[in-house]
This record gives C-alpha cells, structure tokens and sequence, in this order.
C-alpha cells in the first residue's frame, strides 16, 4: 500500500473536488476557493458547536442537580474516555484522515475497513482491561466512586470511540453534513436520555454515562450499517495498511501520549488532594472553556486536511505561509475568548454550578489563558508534520508535560486549584514556545537543502533516516481533546 501511495496520482472524491479545482492562483479562483473554505468553516462550526452543547449540557446537569462531588468523578471518568480517544486519533484516525485522498474509491472502502477493524481491536482491548480492573478494584474495597468510573467507561469508551470514528471518516471527505447529522442525533437521543433520567430522580453519574454509552453507540452503530457499502475488508491490503498507519502514528501516539498524561493527570492530582469537590470545581471552569472549542476544533478539522493540501502544492513554502496564517487567525479568535471570559466568568460558572465557589473565578481567568496560549503551537505543530519532523513534536510535548505536573504538585498544597490552574498556564507557555522555536529551527535548516519546490530533498538535516512522503504526510492530533481539543478536561 505504501507503494502505491508514492505512484498514485491523487484521486480526491467529489465531495472535495471543488477544493482542488481552479487551482491557477487567478484572482476570481482564490475567491471561490475562499468562499467554498467560509462554507466548509461555517458547517465545521456548527458541527463543532452541537457536540459541545451536547457535552457542555451533560457536564452542566451533573453539576447543578448532583452537586460539585458527583461532577469532579463524572469528569475523572471522561479523562479516561478521552486517552482512549487520543490513542485512536494517533494510531487510526488521524492517518486515515490524511492518507484517504490520496486513495481511488475502491481502495478508500478498503482502507475504511481497515480502520474499522484497527478500532475493534483498540475499543474491546480498553472494553476487558477497564472491566478487570474494575473487578479487582472492587474486590479490593476501593472507593465506590473509582469503581464506578472505571465499570462505566468500560461500556462508553467503546461507544465514544465508535462516535468519533464515523466522525472522522465523514470528516475526511469534507462531508461535513454527514458530521453533523452524526452530531445532530447523539444530541437528541442523549440530552433526551438524559433529560428522562433526571426527572425519573435516577440521575447520579452512573445514569450519565448510561445515555453517554445509549446516545454514542446507538447512533454510530446505525450511521455505520447505512453506510456499509463504503465499507469492505480486504485481506490483502490489512497489514499493509496497518504498517502505514504506524509509520505514521508512532510519532503521534508518543505525542499523544504525552499531552495526554499533562491533561488528564491534573484532575487526578486534584482529587488527591483535594478532593472530589474541588475537582468539580476545576471541571467546571474546564466546560466554561468549551464554549471556544467548537471553533477552534472545527478550525483544526478543516487545517489538518488544508495543511496536506498545502504541502502537496507548494511544498516548503506553502506550508510556511499557511502556518503563519492559522498563528494569526487563532491569536486573533483566542484574544476575543480571553476578553469574553474575563468581563463574565462569574455568570458562565453559574450556568454549569448552582452557587458560586471562592476561588473559582479566578482559576477560570488562568485557565482561559492558559488554554489560549496552549492553542497558538497549533499552527507550529502543523507546520511540524508537514515537514516530516513529528519526532520533534513528542519533545516539546513532554517539555509541556514535565512543566506542568512538576509546577502542580509544587502549588497545589499552597495554592488549591488556582496553584493548579498556574501550573497549566506554565506548561501552556513552555508548549507554544517549545514548538515554535523547533518549527522555525527545522525550517530554516531545511532551506539549506530544498529543491525548487522547497520540498526536502530526502533524509534529515541531522543524518537520521525519517519517513518519506511517499509513507508519512503532515497531520494535527484532533486534542481533544482534544487531542482533542473539545475534550481536555485540565486545559
């Protein structure tokens, strides 16, 4: 499969085809080719926006009906759904979103099985090891909430993970529509799952990841049997493709996993601590930034398959200008946000707690900086994969990690969660530095040996042997997370 990469003249499907069309750099092209960006950016908002609603609602009805305990372990639990989803993006979705244009239509279904199959070994792999561990965190007498958390993303993760699949093979095609149907759905059946629970009196966070798991699952399962002729499994083109997909996620899933444990080991940190209830807390002030997410998730949806295209283009160059362009346009979208939480965090923390918490409205200030200084390594880390540098991306990342979790535990014993946000903020600063000064250095000594194209021209400025592009293109880790950046629960 690899082999044919480097050979195939790339095959974009027709539900892309007008990104690539008119391409002769007139005047009247770039302006279509804007105008059809504004409407692909405006649908990726908007998908975006439904999600985090959807997340934004659950988060909320926890806090303000089950009180700041029940919501610091509903969002211990999503931290596990959300390392599970980071390894998927490395190893699965990520390399599909940027390997799949380059595919005829009859490889893409086969592809698509592929990772089909890649995701039911990773979702039953974390479906047996959490149900064990919950077992013996049970018979150990642990805590009725850890085994909670650990028993119920058992049967979410698989579900979450299913979601975020059928997401992204919707997502690579730019059939944003199907996204947001996809989106659509799993809003209503799990706000109206949630909704029912609530005024049953059932709701505790057991019954939350219970219309998590129905709303995810159910809907995913449906959207991938009507779509099961773009589907087929060929044997053939498997390992091929699973050894291509790990050429390239490698780098990633040691990127991932790296940011990962900075996120999603703070509230752990919290809560031993200080507790469940200042975990809520700092939950809390993580949904009030959510409200930026679906913009700047949306932005990186569309900037990981516009960085490929960029690089395939113009090379060198292109991606430079490209990279400077999505610096400044999440500088300007973060300063608006920043100004937005600091005139009314005190009324944003209300909508997800009922009662105002001291302290919270100033960890809700640092964090909101935080996470804007965090996102302006986005357009540095794109620039990264597309000059075929991940490697570099996985020092930065635990430079970021390593500043965090040391600057948590120094503060948190003086300072509670503020002491924490701090300590965010501190590795958010060392992130962005970090990766901008390796992407300019990597730059700069690729100029000394690019052809005209301003494409490398084999090997690595250091000597080291590095994936080619006929094996590895340029990609962004979806940080939920969030790794996702919807879905990062400390930043």
């Amino acid at each position: 499969m690899a082999d044919d990469i480097a050979t195939r003249t790339p095959d974009h499907s027709a539900s892309n085809e007008h990104l690539n069309s008119d391409s002769d750099g007139s005047p009247d092209s770039r302006a279509a080719r804007r105008r059809v960006g504004m409407k692909v950016g405006g649908l990726a908002i908007l998908e975006q926006g439904t999600k985090g609603v959807t997340n934004l609602a659950s988060i909320a009805t926890i806090g303000r009906w089950c009180g700041t305990d029940d919501l610091g372990v509903f969002a211990l639990g999503l931290t596990i759904v959300f390392l599970a989803q980071s390894i998927q993006e490395a190893l699965i979705t990520t390399p599909f979103t940027l390997f799949n244009i380059r595919y005829s239509d009859a490889r893409k279904r086969s592809y698509r099985g592929t990772c089909l199959l890649c995701h039911l070994a990773l979702a039953g792999t974390a479906m047996l090891s959490l149900l064990a561990g919950g077992v013996v965190l049970y018979c150990v007498a642990a805590p009725e909430w850890l085994v909670t958390i650990v028993l119920s993303t058992a049967f979410v993760v698989p579900a979450w993970l299913l979601r975020e699949l059928v997401r992204r093979f919707a997502l690579a095609e730019f059939d944003l529509r199907a996204a947001l149907t996809i989106s659509v759905l799993v809003a209503v059946v799990q706000l109206t799952l949630l909704v029912t629970i609530l005024c049953s009196g059932y709701l505790s966070v057991a019954t939350a990841f219970l219309s998590v798991f129905i709303g995810n699952g159910l809907v995913s399962a449906a959207w991938l049997w009507w779509q099961r002729s773009s589907i087929t499994i060929s044997a053939s083109d498997f390992w091929p493709a699973v050894q291509q997909n790990w050429e390239q996620g490698k780098w990633l899933l040691s990127a991932q996993g790296v940011a990962s444990i900075s996120r999603n080991a703070v509230p752990w940190i919290v809560v031993g601590q200080l507790g469940t209830g200042a975990t809520g807390v700092f939950a809390a002030c993580d949904a009030v930034l959510r409200f930026a997410n679906p913009v700047i998730t949306a932005l990186t949806n569309v900037f990981t398959p516009g960085v490929a295209h960029a690089f395939a283009e113009g090379g060198r160059e292109r991606v430079r200008a490209f990279v400077g362009r999505m610096t400044l346009m999440l500088v300007a979208i973060m300063s608006v946000f920043c100004l937005i939480v600091t005139v009314c965090g005190d009324w944003l923390l209300l909508v997800v707690l009922s009662e105002q918490i001291p302290g919270a409205a100033q960890t809700l200030t640092i964090l909101t900086l935080a996470m804007a200084t965090a996102r302006l390594a986005l357009g540095p880390l794109h620039g990264l994969m597309a000059l075929e540098r991940a490697d570099v991306c996985v020092r930065a990342d635990a430079l970021e990690c390593i500043v965090t979790l040391t600057m948590a535990l120094l503060l948190i014993g003086t300072w509670g969660i503020t002491g924490v946000a701090v300590a965010v903020l501190c590795g958010g600063v060392t992130l962005s530095f970090a990766m901008t000064w390796a992407y300019l250095e990597v730059d700069t000594n690729l100029s000394k040996g690019s052809n005209a194209t301003g494409r490398p021209q084999g090997g690595s400025q250091d000597g080291a042997q590095r994936p080619t592009t006929s094996t590895i293109v340029p990609c962004m880790p979806d940080l939920a997370g969030n790794c996702a950046v919807e879905t990062d629960v400390a930043s």
